[in-house]
């Protein structure tokens, strides 16, 4: 499809995958089964992998996805209506016309009429086109403050078509949504930090598949000690081991002030 010129088309594609991907099927089998609700909600601090994760479920599943990776700037009403409209028609380019319209008009109408058109839109996909379910995908949620976007978005999930399945992922709980109800009505599936973190077994799969080295048991159990499972500073740490002939010495005195980890915070 052509996009706006002032929209950035990688935003809204699937990234790409790091090659030292480490399988998780238990959580892979949690989100498919999750696609049964309106919403998955993802949550967990910087570098533990929360977008691998869903990227890696979403090659995993058959739904066609429409992916919105949101930056500072889309904080900006109109900006991110654009870009979610934009993203959806990346999925079904002949729809939501009349959103694109209001998007356009020289006066904005108010946040609720624009909110009843999109979703009118979206539940007007299936009359003219035969589609199979859809999965939308907001990374980096957690950048949005704006309480009119937090409107739009509890409507769309009150009014959510059952075709449809709604993503979030952030670094902290979008506590702004009704996530409250959603968990009442068995609505919303939730992926936190205790459930995403790497358990000992994945801190060996990732340093062996990094270093390319048969590890002993100490070596691996001191490295799972001392970075608790975040995946990017599991990846420094192997920087780190690479550099170095005996990594028992630089392990033992592995904290939170690194200078690697200092660097990435």
């Amino acid at each position: 499809m052509d996009y706006q010129p002032f929209l950035i088309p990688t935003k809204l594609k699937i990234p790409q995958i790091r090659g030292d991907l480490v399988e998780r099927p238990q959580l892979i089998e949690r989100l498919k089964l999750g696609l049964n609700r309106k919403v998955t909600i993802i949550s967990a601090p910087a570098g533990y992998g929360k977008s691998t994760l869903t990227i890696n479920f979403l090659q995993r599943q058959s739904r066609p996805v429409a992916w919105f990776s949101i930056s500072e700037t889309d904080n900006d009403l109109n900006n991110f209506l654009n870009y979610l409209v934009t993203a959806l028609q990346t999925l079904f380019p002949d729809s939501f016309q009349r959103s694109k319209d209001l998007l356009a008009a020289d006066i904005q109408p108010p946040i609720h009429y624009f909110t009843t058109i999109l979703i009118n839109d979206i539940n007007a996909i299936p009359a003219g086109l035969s589609v199979p379910s859809f999965i939308v995908v907001l990374d980096d949620y957690h950048l949005i403050d704006n309480q009119e976007i937090h409107q739009l978005i509890s409507s769309l999930i009150e009014y959510q078509p059952q075709q449809m399945h709604l993503v979030i992922i952030g670094r902290q709980d979008p506590f702004q949504l009704p996530i409250s109800q959603l968990r009442a009505r068995q609505e919303l599936l939730e992926i936190r930090q205790a459930d995403i973190r790497f358990n000992l077994v994945e801190t060996r799969q990732f340093l062996d598949r990094y270093l390319g080295a048969d590890l002993s048991e100490e070596l691996v159990d001191l490295v799972d000690q001392r970075i608790e499972g975040w995946v990017v500073g599991l990846r420094l740490a192997s920087m780190t081991l690479q550099d170095f002939d005996d990594p028992q010495v630089i392990l033992q005195g592995m904290k939170g002030t690194h200078r690697y980890v200092m660097e990435y915070l």
